[in-house]
């Protein structure tokens, strides 16, 4: 095992050892099948296009303007996840990581991307309390869903190997911000 001090001291020590449960202990089997795909952009295409559908069919033009601010909140934390902070922390991906190469699983291509904060993380829990809070009165049982949703993907980030559980935590701190801020100007405007 590393000695942690090898590793960055950006992170706490707690965080490489869950990074170590999750992606090497707790493991194996149907997870490594599941777990690639649900992190997977192009896995989720059909969901979103029967987001989009339901919400344009159920609810027309408020449905278009849900749509549009569903792609402004997703901007949003993008762009603060992605386009800010990322590089402004400069963390390397666990996979990308030396003092871990040969202790670690990765499970799908690591890619040139920084780690803190996880940008998938981040846009799908903004995207979950987003949706989660305009269909609030509708029924509180599609926040629990879209939630568990987003925690599922940030969960997988960590066992492929791409990010450590403080990039994921983060992520899901700011994108139920973002999902929060928008939602809250999108039912002042518009409202299901």
């Amino acid at each position: 095992m590393v000695v942690l001090a090898e590793l960055n001291s950006f992170y706490p020590d707690w965080n490489f050892e869950w990074f170590t449960l999750i992606n090497s202990q707790w493991s194996g089997g149907f997870l490594d099948w599941l777990l690639p795909l649900l992190r997977n952009k192009y896995f989720w295409i059909p969901l979103y296009l029967f987001i989009a559908s339901f919400l344009l069919l159920n609810y027309g033009r408020r449905g278009f303007w849900a749509i549009v601010f569903c792609a402004i909140t997703f901007a949003l934390s993008n762009t603060i996840s992605a386009e800010i902070m990322k590089p402004a922390f400069k963390q390397d991906r666990p996979c990308q990581t030396e003092a871990l190469k040969g202790q670690i699983v990765v499970r799908v291509n690591c890619g040139p991307g920084k780690s803190f904060p996880s940008a998938h993380a981040t846009n799908h829990m903004a995207m979950a309390v987003f949706l989660g809070l305009i269909f609030w009165r509708k029924g509180r049982g599609a926040m629990a869903l879209l939630v568990i949703w987003a925690l599922s993907i940030g969960y997988a980030q960590i066992y492929v190997g791409v990010h450590y559980p403080v990039d994921v935590l983060v992520g899901f701190l700011l994108g139920a911000v973002s999902g929060l801020l928008v939602a809250a100007v999108y039912n002042k405007l518009i409202r299901l």
